[in-house]
């Protein structure tokens, strides 16, 4: 039963709710309702504190932080959704704390995994607001490239550009489609 504690533990934690557990899922989700213009000159003061000069460092930071809810939610909510039969049994069967992850917890958390790696991603790409204030020259992130292109007016390569982000996001959804009728 030690194992199935220690899953318990893990969820418990992520979905805890205590009042400390809910000031850090308060401040983990906040970018999801703070205007991004505001999160956007938060960060680039934030990044002046700490010395970074705006460029791609500083821009990975700043997406990851604000990327982080979005990718958090999915994984969030399929946590809610396991129960601890699938845990108990693995330990009755001998299952390590490490194999009950390997075949139980990340197979069954998956899916929140890949939904939130790909939300994340979206969110990221659609984020021009805080790319435009943290890009500099050689790290200029694609929103930012394109509105400097369609600036200068209409270019094919716009048309391109947003032909093939259509195609990527018919293509993944369709495959993500096909894999959750299979299963």
């Amino acid at each position: 039963m030690r194992n199935s504690y220690a899953f318990n533990g893990f969820a418990n934690l992520a979905l805890a709710a205590t009042p400390l557990m809910a000031i850090a899922v308060a401040i983990l989700t906040a970018p999801l309702v703070i205007p991004e213009i505001v999160l956007a000159v938060a960060t680039l003061g934030f990044i002046r504190i700490i010395g970074l000069p705006p460029g791609m460092m500083a821009l990975i930071l700043a997406h990851i932080s604000f990327c982080i809810p979005f990718a958090l939610m999915p994984v969030r909510a399929r946590l809610k959704g396991l129960g601890t039969t699938y845990f108990e049994a693995a330990t009755d069967l001998g299952a390590s704390t490490f194999q009950m992850f390997r075949r139980i917890t990340l197979p069954l958390l998956a899916p929140g995994i890949i939904s939130g790696a790909i939300l994340a991603f979206v969110i990221s790409l659609d984020d021009f607001i805080i790319s435009n204030f943290l890009s500099a020259s050689g790290a200029t992130p694609l929103p930012v490239y394109l509105f400097s292109m369609i600036r200068r007016g209409a270019s094919p390569a716009v048309n391109v550009v947003a032909t093939l982000l259509l195609v990527l996001a018919i293509v993944v959804t369709t495959i993500t489609y096909l894999q959750s009728q299979r299963r």
